[in-house]
């Protein structure tokens, strides 16, 4: 009896088509490849749900002004948004649970943000070089805010802290109010 050779099927290489506005890869969103300055982040892309934010994703567009996360985003990766300049607006997914190192580093126009209840954790330097924060509020779930997670914010006036039990390491190490 002769077995049969059996040639797998080889696996199609992803092509990053150039006119996309996202390029999502097993569901995250690992480049923003648009041109407008409001982005708002479907929920499906591509027949993909997006699930996450990759890692400087959206680093360096220094011309967005806002973007909004759909809730089915669980995971922003290290530096997602980090020096998006212009950036004056973020509406974070109600099931996120964490904010990761230098996510929002060098927004400089970020003004206030509002984290959903959901999030647990801020990464260090999370907002680092946000000189334009005037306002943060943790909600009730915050338990660490990592170390200079507001290192050169300064033009902060008001951190709202929510929980006895938010534990805050050397938030303010770098940090300058200009007196106020």
């Amino acid at each position: 009896m002769l077995t049969p050779i059996v040639t797998p099927t080889p696996t199609p290489i992803p092509t990053i088509d150039p006119n996309a506005e996202f390029v999502v890869e097993n569901g995250v969103l690992t480049r923003y490849q648009g041109n407008d300055n409001v982005v708002v982040i479907p929920e499906i892309y591509g027949g993909q749900r997006i699930t996450a934010i990759a890692e400087s994703a959206f680093s360096l567009k220094v011309d967005i002004t806002s973007v909004t996360l759909p809730d089915s985003v669980t995971r922003i990766d290290v530096g997602a948004f980090q020096n998006c300049e212009s950036l004056t607006n973020i509406v974070l997914s109600e099931n996120l649970k964490e904010i990761p190192s230098i996510a929002f580093s060098g927004c400089r126009s970020l003004q206030e943000i509002t984290l959903p209840a959901s999030i647990e954790t801020i990464g260090a330097m999370a907002f680092q070089d946000c000189t334009s924060l005037t306002e943060l509020t943790l909600g009730k779930n915050v338990i660490l805010v990592d170390k200079q997670a507001l290192m050169g914010c300064e033009n902060l006036e008001k951190l709202v802290v929510t929980s006895p039990n938010t534990e805050l390491r050397e938030l303010f190490e770098g940090y300058t109010n200009n007196g106020k």
